[in-house]
């Protein structure tokens, strides 16, 4: 039957499949739910993590900046007190002084001040600014702990009390220092040759902190002497 008007009870339910029909499909699916879901959570854990990171940073320098001002502040002190002529600086004579106040007045070798001065002289002018005395004396404390535990091993090796390491001695305690592995005898040979300075043949107490370094200087460059080998043997291969 024709007709020039619209069935309403026809045509309702049809409008309305197709509304719904619309509107269903404009919604997400469950799997685009939960990747959506899944990527807001994955976002806020990077953001939370990024945050982490950023915080520990900034406590670091926080740190950081607290440490250099509270080194600064303590040479200001031993400017004050060391710098006998008003000079701004502080010469070799100066920095012993300082050195010897900083080891409860303890003497300071000769060479122990001159490796803190040559170290800690970083403008090459002769005395120490106010920066350098921060870096000369956080260098001569941590010396201080290195030689404090150098002089256990020595006790411990010095068997006899001779109050000196013979070679095999000296071979001993340089293998406990690196792990349990000794030095070659010609190893230990060029370390005393090179410390010895009173040539008794042997390592004295006042020596074994310099023998200590030469054999770590000995170690580093024998490691850097393979990892060369190494890598010339594997670019051999490759040709």
């Amino acid at each position: 039957r024709r007709s020039d008007s619209f069935d309403l009870e026809i045509f309702e339910p049809c409008c309305l499949d197709f509304y719904l029909h619309c509107e269903i499909s404009k919604r997400p699916s469950l799997f685009e739910m939960s990747l959506g879901a899944a990527g807001r959570n994955g976002g806020a854990r990077k953001s939370l993590f990024h945050q982490a990171e950023a915080d520990k940073a900034a406590k670091k320098r926080s740190e950081s900046q607290d440490r250099f001002e509270r080194d600064m502040v303590r040479s200001h002190a031993f400017m004050s007190q060391f710098d006998t002529d008003k000079s701004g600086r502080l010469d070799k004579s100066q920095l012993k002084l300082l050195m010897e106040h900083l080891h409860n007045g303890i003497e300071v070798p000769q060479e122990d001040l001159d490796r803190v001065f040559t170290k800690a002289d970083k403008s090459k002018t002769g005395d120490l600014k106010l920066k350098e005395i921060v870096e000369a004396s956080s260098i001569w404390s941590a010396m201080v702990k290195e030689q404090a535990f150098v002089a256990e091993k020595f006790d411990k090796y010095d068997t006899d009390r001779s109050d000196a390491l013979d070679f095999e001695q000296l071979k001993a305690c340089l293998a406990d220092l690196n792990g349990s592995v000794p030095p070659t005898d010609d190893e230990v040979h060029r370390i005393i040759e090179k410390v010895d300075k009173s040539k008794t043949g042997s390592v004295h107490r006042n020596e074994l902190f310099p023998a200590v370094e030469n054999w770590y200087v000995q170690v580093s460059e024998h490691k850097q002497a393979e990892k060369i080998a190494k890598a010339r043997s594997s670019l051999c291969l490759i040709m």
